[in-house]
């Protein structure tokens, strides 16, 4: 049995945080935390289903990056060991305009560096689901690749991708 709203700390004030759930067609949750100035600050995981938290990719010195990897090595929900993330960790956060819904307006997004090189862009639904993660790879400010939930069903379940450079999406595939 999945368990897609977990009980979760992000700060650990021993109060329980809100947060957006990403998901995919695979049954693969992730859990969003994003600070007060638009940049996700956490994002958890529960790999095996049972509602606590296995493991977390966090921005522990605030700077936009994603740099620290925390684990439950014993499955009691709680962090106990910690672990350098990424290889990349100096590309400043960029702030494209970006409109997700494709309606001609910009779109309000929570921003960071995934600490190996992408800067990603995470858009949601209002309803606490993100339905669209934008990615800058090359940092020119410009989305390279998008995974998007196609059919509004609460899932990332598509792929788009610019092929050209310019910014625009031309090619799309199931994920």
């Amino acid at each position: 049995m999945s368990l897609e709203h977990p009980w979760i700390d992000f700060d650990g004030d021993g109060h329980a945080d809100n947060y957006d759930t990403v998901a995919d067609d695979h049954g693969h949750y992730a859990f969003v935390h994003h600070d007060s100035h638009g940049h996700v600050d956490s994002i958890a995981y529960d790999n095996n289903h049972d509602g606590k938290i296995d493991e977390m990719i966090v921005d522990e010195n605030h700077d936009g990056t994603m740099d620290t990897h925390l684990t439950d090595t014993n499955h009691d929900g709680y962090m106990d060991h910690s672990s350098p993330y990424g290889t990349d960790t100096h590309q400043p956060v960029e702030h494209p305009n970006i409109d997700f819904n494709g309606d001609g307006h910009n779109d309000s997004y929570y921003s960071f560096n995934d600490g190996y090189g992408n800067t990603d862009f995470v858009h949601t639904d209002g309803h606490g689901h993100v339905d669209a993660i934008a990615q800058d790879s090359n940092h020119d400010g410009l989305v390279d690749r998008e995974y998007v939930d196609h059919n509004h069903d609460g899932r990332l379940d598509h792929l788009l991708t610019d092929t050209n450079g310019d910014g625009y999406m031309d090619k799309s595939q199931s994920i």
